[in-house]
């Protein structure tokens, strides 16, 4: 379920796997670029490194881009965030978003995805993000469910 808050998208899934698995899975650009229905993605798997994810141009709109710096990587905790995030679309370029991403361990073979984005949008534009969260975040972490299960 995910849940809302004032500047904030969260949600937490378990699933059947280790922490490692998940957060290798994640980080594969490759997978990724499946999950969410990418035309591109690139994603450096280090402090610093790119993290861009790029949807495919449809006729009536333009592309969408997402484009960030991976802030922190701590394979032992489980855990990445991606700061200093610009979102594009049509002409528009919003920053000031923060994705965390958490593995969990529950026990040897079960662990949970916490994913939570961050955001400054005021109320008007907060209706646009949550629509676009509800949209998005289902098929992708029920691929990502899918693959790590495997």
């Amino acid at each position: 379920m995910i849940r809302f808050g004032d500047n904030y998208a969260e949600i937490e899934m378990p699933y059947r796997g280790s922490t490692m698995n998940g957060m290798l899975l994640w980080l594969d650009e490759h997978l990724i670029k499946q999950w969410w229905n990418l035309s591109e993605a690139k994603i450096e798997p280090k402090t610093g490194g790119v993290f861009y994810l790029r949807w495919p141009v449809k006729e009536d709109r333009g592309s969408r881009v997402i484009y960030g710096i991976l802030d922190e990587l701590d394979t032992e905790a489980g855990s990445f965030s991606v700061k200093k995030i610009i979102y594009m679309n049509d002409g528009t370029k919003m920053s000031g978003f923060v994705l965390e991403v958490l593995f969990i361990r529950y026990s040897e073979s079960n662990s949970a995805i916490k994913v939570r984005l961050s955001h400054p949008l005021d109320s008007s534009t907060k209706v646009f993000f949550d629509k676009s969260v509800l949209k998005s975040w289902p098929g992708a972490l029920a691929l990502f469910r899918k693959f790590v299960e495997y």
